[in-house]
């Protein structure tokens, strides 16, 4: 059986595949993270099999965006809102302050003992710099002569993976990082970001979207600098993530049906909505032996709930109607 770990956007999660000989992985965990309103206050929460563990007490906003697990160890990624905001990583529930100016985490990925962790650091500038930290020292990519965030992680053997964008002045420009080089994925004649990454042995995809001209978003992906267009154009689309499994490629994002945005799933590019009619986004698909699993939000009406769908068969992570909640990672377990 071959294991990827694998990050995206908002993520780190485990991807296995398995050929027709092979027996089907066993699932026995299964993590999530995002944010859960707990009285006035969105707090950083990870559920393991629907159980919420709250990362922060409330004091100020916090967003819980990428999980990864590796032996008993809980790792989570993301940021607090406080006059700016703060990238921190937590390890089974003990914070690290990643940055002490304007900064995020968005991704989050693990190779033997060493932790990365991507998103941005405000340069003196004022400038957003795309920034990943290995093991909390942070290294930047980009030199802070215009915005940059890396949303996306990624290793593969000693190869240190990173996507995002980099404004050239005047459009955001999607890109990936292999080991700090730059590679552009858009011309920047409109804006566009990468919000995913993914290796398969010399493949590189990246997911997101690149606007028209009409100024209208559209979910794509990227395989070894080649797009593939998710969207039609006529309504904003992302793909917030991609995975492979074999000679699939799967996606997931959000598209326009019915006049609302809803929650996608891409397969080979034929488009799967996942929500009822409710307005929705996925954040990241991953895919276990046959089974494809999406996490984010749907909403009930008046709040966001955060639920991920196995199959198209979603599960709630909150069922207080009351209480708002969204879910931005997925990592699966055996």
């Amino acid at each position: 059986m071959k294991k990827i770990v694998i990050t995206f956007v908002i993520t780190a999660s485990i991807f296995l595949s398995c050929s027709d000989s092979e027996p089907a992985p066993k699932v026995t965990n299964i993590y999530t993270v995002g944010t859960q309103l707990i009285g006035s206050a969105e707090v950083a929460t990870y559920w393991k099999n629907g159980v919420p563990t709250h990362l922060s007490d409330g004091t100020f906003d916090t967003d819980g965006r990428a999980i990864a697990v590796s032996g008993s160890d809980v790792h989570v990624a993301g940021f607090e809102v406080n006059t700016s905001n703060r990238a921190k990583y937590w390890k089974n529930g003990i914070v690290t302050n990643l940055s002490n100016v304007n900064s995020a985490a968005f991704s989050i990925a693990i190779s033997g003992s060493d932790v990365y962790v991507g998103g941005y650091a405000e340069a003196k500038g004022g400038k957003l710099v795309a920034t990943y930290w290995k093991n909390g020292s942070a290294i930047n990519l980009t030199d802070g002569t215009q915005n940059a965030v890396a949303y996306a992680i990624a290793i593969s053997g000693m190869d240190v993976y990173a996507a995002g964008y980099e404004s050239d002045g005047s459009h955001s420009v999607a890109k990936y990082w292999k080991n700090g080089v730059a590679t552009e994925l858009s011309e920047g004649k409109e804006h566009a970001s990468a919000y995913s990454i993914f290796v398969d042995g010399s493949d590189v995809y990246a997911a997101g979207y690149e606007s028209n001209e009409q100024e209208i978003s559209i979910a794509k992906y990227w395989k070894n600098n080649i797009a593939t267009i998710l969207s039609n154009g006529t309504k904003d689309a992302a793909a917030r993530s991609i995975a492979v499994s074999g000679a699939d490629v799967y996606a997931a994002g959000y598209d326009f049906y019915g006049g609302k945005t809803v929650a996608t799933s891409w397969k080979n590019g034929t488009a799967t909505p996942l929500s009822n009619g409710q307005s929705s986004t996925a954040y990241v698909t991953t895919v276990v032996g046959t089974d494809v699993y999406v996490v984010g939000y749907e909403s009930n009406g008046t709040k966001s709930v955060a639920k991920y769908w196995r199959n198209g068969t979603p599960t709630p992570l909150v069922t207080d109607a009351a209480l708002k909640s969204q879910a931005f990672s997925i990592f699966i377990g055996e």
